[in-house]
C-alpha cells in the first residue's frame, strides 16, 4: 500500500508505512526554514521515506551510499530516511541523528535545483551547493578543524562534479570546509551577494561563466576568495 499527504508545495509518499503527524510537521518546518532563507518558495517536490535499507537503496539508485541518510535525485523529488532508519545509520557512520536537519538539508537542494530556474543536474561548484545546504541545516554546527592547505583543498574540494571513490573518512573534510568557506562568505559579504550568484546559474552555464561571475559580483577571483578564507 502507498501512503501520501499531498500538501501546497510539497507530497509527502511513503510506500512501507502511515505517515505519522510528526513527519508531516517536520516537513513543514524544514520548507519554511529554507523558504525563509531564499526568501520565496520553491516549485512543488516530493519526499520519499524509507523505512528499509532495500526501500532507500531503490529510491536512490545511482546516489546511493551505505553512509547516507538522503538525497536529492531530481529537481523535484528527494528520498529520506525514516526516524528509525536515520538512527541505525547514525549508530554506525555517524553524522546527524535529526529528521529536521536531514530534510532542512535534502530540501534546501531543491531550492538550488530550482532558483531561479529549473535544473537537473548540479550547476555551480559542489562545495557551494553542499555548503549552503549545511548552512541552511544548522548556522551554528559544530565541526572539527579543517586542514588550511590550499593545494589540499584546490585537487579535492574544488571540483564541479561528485566523486564516489572518496572515502567516507574524506567526507569529513568535504562537509566542514563546504560549511566553513559558505559560512565565511555569508558572514562577510552578506546573504544577497550569495543570492545574486546563485540567481547567475543557468542550464547551459560553464564554469567560466561561474567564475566571471563570481569576480564581477565579489570582486575577486573564487581562488582568491578561497585563500583569503584559508587566512582566516
Amino acid at each position: 500500500m502507498i501512503y501520501k499527504i499531498r500538501l501546497k508545495n510539497f507530497e509527502i509518499i511513503d510506500y512501507e508505512d502511515p505517515i505519522s503527524k510528526r513527519i508531516i510537521e517536520t516537513c513543514k518546518k524544514s520548507y519554511g526554514m529554507n523558504k525563509k532563507f531564499f526568501g520565496q518558495d520553491t516549485y512543488f517536490f516530493r519526499i520519499i521515506i524509507c523505512n528499509s535499507e532495500k526501500r532507500f537503496k531503490k529510491e536512490m539508485k545511482k546516489l546511493y551510499a551505505a553512509w547516507a541518510k538522503g538525497g536529492a535525485v531530481s529537481n523535484s523529488k528527494i528520498v529520506v530516511r525514516g526516524p528509525k532508519e536515520i538512527i541505525k545509520c547514525y549508530i554506525k557512520y555517524k553524522g546527524t541523528k535529526s529528521l529536521e536537519k536531514m530534510l532542512t538539508h535534502e530540501i534546501c537542494h531543491i531550492f538550488m535545483l530550482n532558483y531561479p530556474e529549473r535544473f537537473n543536474t548540479v550547476k555551480g561548484p559542489i562545495w557551494l551547493f553542499e555548503g549552503m545546504a549545511t548552512i541552511v541545516e544548522d548556522r551554528k554546527r559544530k565541526f572539527p578543524q579543517i586542514p588550511k592547505d590550499f593545494r589540499f583543498m584546490e585537487k579535492n574540494i574544488f571540483s564541479y562534479r561528485r566523486n564516489k571513490k572518496k572515502t567516507d573518512k574524506f567526507f569529513t573534510i568535504l562537509y566542514p570546509f563546504r560549511y566553513f568557506l559558505t559560512k565565511y562568505l555569508i558572514d562577510k559579504y552578506g546573504k544577497e551577494k550569495l543570492l545574486i550568484l546563485i540567481g547567475t546559474f543557468a542550464k547551459k552555464m560553464k564554469k567560466a561563466d561561474y567564475l566571471r561571475n563570481f569576480q564581477r559580483i565579489y570582486g575577486k577571483k573564487e581562488k582568491e576568495m578561497i585563500k583569503e578564507f584559508l587566512k582566516s
